[in-house]
């Protein structure tokens, strides 16, 4: 869907992002669908996580290039890393090594869209479900997301216990949670 979650975290070569989802449908003809994603394609620092229709699960780290893994997408729960800084991506702990890493201009990395030049593009947006989200810069945790819902008004959205904030959707509709 059209929501997401704008991390304020600029990409870098020095990270490393963990995930803890799970796809609730096997993505279709239609479309692909996004982790999380950032970059301006030839113009800056691109990768992302994703799903692409009837393929593997798929690790984009330089514009028009990545990881194709083998691994088949389904509906199972999935530990996925990307770590820029040490250039390997695991899915399950299952490891992919790359070479090189792009360089140019950075972006703002968003949660469940593809931060395209710094503007969100939800056409390929993630429907599952989000247990947790670290990002990590130079060693240093600098986002670790909780999916919470806020008492006082019943909001969904990504709780940081690391600035201790409470990031709502920067997009369009609702998230919906699961179970309390």
């Amino acid at each position: 869907g059209p929501q997401y979650i704008n991390t304020g975290v600029q990409t870098s070569s020095t990270q490393r992002i963990e995930y803890d989802v799970r796809l609730d449908h096997v993505v279709m003809s239609n479309g692909q669908t996004q982790i999380l994603g950032a970059g301006g394609a030839n113009e800056g620092t691109l990768y992302s996580f994703r799903f692409e229709p009837g393929a593997n699960i798929k690790i984009y780290y330089k514009p028009y290039g990545g990881i194709d893994t083998n691994i088949p997408q389904d509906t199972n729960r999935h530990r996925l890393i990307l770590d820029l800084k040490n250039k390997f991506a695991s899915v399950d702990g299952r490891t992919f090594n790359f070479s090189s890493l792009p360089s140019g201009r950075t972006y703002s990395q968003y949660l469940f869209a593809y931060s395209r030049k710094g503007t969100a593009d939800t056409q390929y947006g993630f429907k599952g479900k989000m247990y947790g989200a670290k990002i990590y810069d130079n060693g240093v945790l600098v986002r670790n997301f909780i999916p919470v819902r806020r008492d006082s008004d019943g909001e969904i959205g990504m709780y940081d216990t690391v600035t201790n904030t409470f990031f709502t959707n920067a997009g369009t509709g609702e998230f919906i949670g699961g179970p309390v």
